[in-house]
């Protein structure tokens, strides 16, 4: 156990303790040459009382190395896979092409939709012409309201032909962008699930990945620990995390406490994020964490003053010159001390040693002198 407090030194004052036991009175006389009243031999009780400290006690727990993000790409538009750009094991930046669709019926469709765009925009072009003569003729009452208003609908129409055409020419120019796919980040390719001559549904159709792409220049080491300890915890926490089948030790923060807690195991998870430039921690390595909360104020029992186990735990103390038995609760802690969590005046003396195994509430004591 880390403190931040001096070498902690109980406060044991080593009494001599009279014990005051209780004396038969027998009506008969007593044996001659021996004395009645005799009294019983002292006992020697150390008295110690619960210190106050203040202590970092590390958290130590275990967890495993997982990739900063991880993505399955799934192609945008279906089609014949052409060529396979990476293999397993390949480094890529965001943008880099990773898989190309056949590019045939894409273009083509490009060009299609062109040609149907240029169309619309030729009818639109003729339609506003028509209309412009008609407003001319309408002016000397040549043409009649009907025959202008008619031409007018003709204009609306070829507007709104016109502007479908751009939209499916705009889709098909996406779609043969979409038949390259590329990287959404800068990773390593860790899986590879088609090869060339392969057709690949669209995302709309299916969700099937070609490739798994993991980001791992920054890794998360995730841990868990007990819900005892959540307010021991928080973001930016220091962090030791040692990887045994590397043989390195890497010092880093809580990234992140999850909110959502886990009701069946009642642990709260941590994730501790470490840089990883060179790509020499691997997701699912094992790893051991030790966590260094900020120090808090506890206090402590003597040494050698809890008796019991379980709900049972209690300690001896001397009020009024007798022997009293007080429930505690305890937590015990890296260092073997024991933590105080029960209500407890600090001035209460507390009976430590071996000899509190033979004491009993109500047996009378009184301090004689300090040892």
């Amino acid at each position: 156990m880390d403190t931040v407090s001096p070498p902690r030194k109980f406060l044991l004052a080593g009494c001599l303790l009279t014990v005051l036991a209780a004396c038969d009175h027998s009506t008969t006389e007593p044996a001659a040459g021996l004395e009645s009243n005799e009294t019983a031999p002292l006992a020697q009780i150390q008295i110690g009382r619960p210190e106050q400290v203040h202590i970092s006690e590390p958290i130590l727990t275990t967890g495993s190395v997982f990739a900063h993000k991880t993505t399955n790409v799934v192609p945008l538009v279906g089609g014949l896979i052409e060529e396979n750009r990476v293999n397993v094991g390949d480094r890529v930046d965001q943008g880099d092409p990773l898989i190309m669709l056949r590019q045939t019926e894409f273009e083509l469709a490009v060009k299609r939709l062109a040609h149907a765009r240029d169309l619309a925009k030729s009818e639109l072009e003729d339609a506003l012409r028509n209309l412009d003569n008609a407003n001319r003729l309408r002016e000397r009452e040549v043409i009649s309201q009907e025959t202008l208003d008619a031409l007018e609908t003709r204009v609306a129409v070829s507007t709104s032909k016109l502007g479908m055409a751009e939209v499916n020419l705009s889709l098909a120019q996406q779609e043969l962008t979409d038949s390259i796919v590329k990287a959404p980040f800068r990773g390593v390719i860790t899986k590879r699930f088609v090869d060339e001559g392969a057709f690949v549904p669209s995302v709309m159709r299916s969700e099937s990945p070609v490739v798994q792409l993991q980001k791992i220049d920054i890794v998360i080491v995730q841990i868990f620990v007990p819900e005892t300890y959540l307010t021991s915890v928080s973001p930016g926490m220091r962090a030791i995390v040692h990887i045994p089948s590397l043989g390195q030790t890497f010092e880093s923060r809580v990234a992140l406490i999850n909110d959502n807690h886990e009701l069946n195991t009642r642990n709260i998870e941590l994730r501790i994020g470490i840089a990883n430039p060179d790509y020499v921690i691997k997701p699912g390595l094992f790893a051991v964490v030790k966590l260094y909360p900020e120090a808090r104020e506890i206090r402590i029992l003597p040494p050698e003053s809890l008796l019991g186990a379980g709900q049972d735990r209690h300690v001896l103390t001397v009020e009024d010159g007798k022997v009293q038995r007080m429930n505690v609760a305890v937590k015990a802690l890296t260092d073997g001390s024991l933590e105080l969590l029960s209500e407890l005046d600090p001035d209460t003396n507390i009976i430590v040693g071996t000899q509190r195994h033979t004491l009993e509430p109500g047996n009378p004591v009184t301090v004689d002198q300090l040892l």
